[in-house]
């Protein structure tokens, strides 16, 4: 076995199998075609091996200290190295007795120079340096330290060996170390984050919903604030699903701070829920803002928007509040024409005319348009449909609104009625079927919720305010079978009044009717007026 001392430098080339032993700072290079050769050396000692034939496979180096390097380059060889090797390379199966140490210059080492390399290391390895590249696929039970790549092809990587915080909590980084919280959450089961706490963020891409509240309030509400809509988060609701078991309406609602979302919503199936605007029933921070009231009919929802500039309620969506005009199918304000709507008259001095009653700025009509008697004890007139037979009933639900005001009152001497809402009195003295408001002396000082059927007339169970020569609204909703019809109303255009309900004699499909206000005189020949200055109406019918 050649043995070669400090001084030495050697250059051989080799063509059979080769055992040398190195000692003290011998410095030796070694060009090789045989399969198989061995190395060993002392502490000082620098070896350099090319291994040109891809059929070599061995090479084998007897322990070196710390202080010995190791350089080869070759194309495919099994090392066997000890502690404190220094090994550079471009392709190999490596194994490792105990560690492996690949140390990189600045130029930087490549292991492995094509998808195909496949580098095995058994036990430890350590890579060292600023410009190490690896080429391939790299697996280990355990990464430490940092890695700088695209992460492309790795798996069964995770955060931490032994995961922070409780079962369920969330990663994060806190301050350079895995960190988890039971305030922080994912169930896999049900899907769900869960974080206690609050979200901050400049700009929200969609509401957040905590979850839905649902309910069967049947009573009107001030103030509302359901059992569970102000809990603490993260149990705070956002959705108010009510399916009372009447016709309700709300004033307000509680636990409005800046931004947060509220829906409500409208789950019966026979009901009605009004929101009144800028109620004085609530508290000022807790009203809406909607510069109309909003009628929430069944399956019905409005989603709404605290703001703390206003402090109210306001709708998402409408930055005027909400018009009448977009929510019934059929509307008009009369500012100087009947609009879509028709007229017809009868009797000597009827008309339908232009109306110019209480244009004050404390009613504050926006256009009206009269209808009146003339000057026969059997005059009469109508705003609405022109025909009586226009509208099918119990197809389904409905819901139409006025604001009239009659000039003078009715009495033994001059009597007259008015008929508000789906009659079929167009060209008749009487309802024969219908479901209206009725102003009828003869009957009641008041206004009343009626139906009609076949000429078979109910016409208690809904009673209105008195009537006086003031503007005031009347809305009827009825649901979608047409078995029962809510009558409401207001005075001054904010407070509104749930009257009753009528569930008699209502219409069926067979019981066609019309649509309008009409006027009509049974006694004395006196002129009567009705000025209207708002006529809705909206009938969600599906069409076959």
């Amino acid at each position: 076995m050649p043995i070669f001392d400090t001084s030495d430098i050697l250059v051989s080339a080799l063509t059979s199998s080769i055992s040398s032993t190195l000692s003290g700072s011998t410095v030796i290079q070694l060009t090789t075609t045989s399969s198989v050769f061995a190395v060993s050396g002392s502490s000082g000692s620098y070896l350099s091996i090319t291994n040109n034939p891809s059929s070599a496979t061995l090479l084998s180096v007897a322990p070196f200290n710390s202080a010995s390097v190791l350089t080869v380059t070759t194309s495919s060889v099994n090392i066997s190295a000890s502690a404190g090797t220094t090994i550079t390379a471009s392709s190999f199966v490596y194994t490792a007795g105990s560690n492996i140490e690949i140390q990189a210059n600045n130029t930087g080492v490549t292991l492995g120079n094509a998808i195909g390399d496949n580098h095995s290391i058994t036990g430890s390895l350590r890579i060292t340096g600023s410009q190490v590249v690896i080429v391939g696929q790299v697996s280990a039970s355990l990464f430490s330290g940092s890695f700088v790549g695209s992460g492309a092809g790795l798996s069964g990587i995770v955060a931490s060996a032994n995961p922070a915080g409780p079962n369920q909590s969330i990663q994060f980084n806190d301050n350079g170390a895995t960190s988890g919280s039971g305030d922080f959450t994912f169930n896999k089961t049900n899907n769900s984050v869960s974080l206690t706490g609050t979200v901050s963020a400049s700009v929200f891409s969609r509401a957040l919903y905590y979850r839905d509240l649902t309910v069967t309030d049947s009573t009107n509400q001030n103030d509302y604030s359901p059992t569970g809509w102000n809990d603490a988060d993260p149990n705070k609701a956002t959705a108010i699903c009510i399916s009372g078991s009447a016709s309700i309406k709300i004033t307000g609602l509680a636990g409005g701070t800046d931004g947060r979302v509220a829906i409500i919503e409208n789950q019966s199936s026979d009901h009605i829920i009004i929101l009144e605007d800028d109620s004085a029933s609530s508290l000022a921070a807790n009203r809406f803002n909607f510069r109309n009231p909003v009628f929430l009919l069944p399956n019905g929802s409005i989603t709404l928007l605290y703001d703390t500039t206003h402090q109210k309620w306001e709708p998402i969506g409408s930055s005027g509040g909400i018009g009448f005009g977009a929510f019934f199918n059929e509307f008009e304000d009369f500012g100087g024409t009947v609009g879509r709507f028709g007229t017809t008259v009868a009797g000597t001095g009827a008309s339908a005319q232009i109306s110019t009653y209480l244009f004050n700025t404390t009613l504050k009509p926006l256009g009206a348009w009269q209808i009146d008697t003339g000057t026969t004890a059997t005059g009469r007139a109508h705003l609405g449909y022109t025909q009586a037979t226009s509208v099918v009933p119990a197809n389904g639900q409905a819901i139409m609104l006025t604001r009239l005001a009659v000039e003078a009152l009715s009495n033994a001497t001059d009597r007259y009625q008015i008929f508000a809402g789906w009659h079929d009195a167009v060209g008749a003295t009487n309802v024969t079927d219908g479901v209206y408001w009725l102003y009828d002396d003869a009957a009641s000082t008041a206004w009343q919720g009626a139906t009609a059927r076949a000429s078979t007339r109910t016409t208690t169970g809904a009673a209105g305010p008195t009537v006086d020569t003031n503007y005031i609204w009347l809305g009827i909703f009825v649901n979608s079978t047409w078995t029962r019809a809510t009558y409401f109303y207001s005075t001054d255009s904010i407070t509104w009044v749930i009257a009753g309900s009528q569930t008699t004699n209502l219409p069926l499909a067979a019981n066609q009717t019309g649509f309008g206000v009409t006027i009509n005189k049974t006694a004395s020949n006196t002129q009567r007026n009705c000025s209207i200055d708002l006529l809705a109406h909206r009938y969600d019918i599906t069409r076959g």
